[in-house]
């Protein structure tokens, strides 16, 4: 965020907070994903995860709506416009952020049908890899302005 402003001198208060706002959303499912591949882990030590004190089923129907909900906040910064009226990002973000954010849908989804370890550990997996993969479309987009 900070690199970021010092190269456009501008979008600390707007795009920063935003992709902020986009790690913060995503935090939860993260943890989520990772705590329902444990969950017989987390309930032998008593600790209140979300994955330990509901079923499996509640646990991945909250994980996947957790996962729409950043899915659909990823694409915000395609719609912020800079003083000037021009767009913040323009579409290499926008389409990166529909194609990775169909793949988390897709896999979170596979967790409501099969909450088993290994769907909710790909869900996971992946999601490092997504908030990589939107940050880097991120200074990609910037790049070709």
């Amino acid at each position: 965020m900070i690199g970021y402003a010092a190269v456009t001198l501008t979008g600390i208060w707007d795009l920063g907070l935003v992709m902020a706002g986009l790690v913060f959303i995503w935090i939860p499912m993260h943890i989520w994903a990772l705590t329902l591949h444990f969950k017989d882990d987390y309930n032998k030590v008593n600790v209140p995860m979300l994955t330990a004190v509901q079923s499996e089923k509640t646990s991945a129907r909250v994980i996947a709506i957790s996962t729409l909900v950043m899915v659909l906040f990823s694409v915000v910064p395609f719609f912020l416009t800079m003083q000037s009226g021009q767009p913040v990002m323009k579409e290499i973000y926008l389409y990166t952020a529909i194609a990775s954010g169909v793949l988390m849908l897709l896999l979170s989804f596979w967790v409501i049908v099969k909450p088993t370890e290994k769907a909710s550990w790909m869900l996971f997996k992946f999601s490092s890899p997504y908030l990589s993969v939107l940050f880097i479309a991120l200074m990609v987009d910037s790049g070709f302005r």
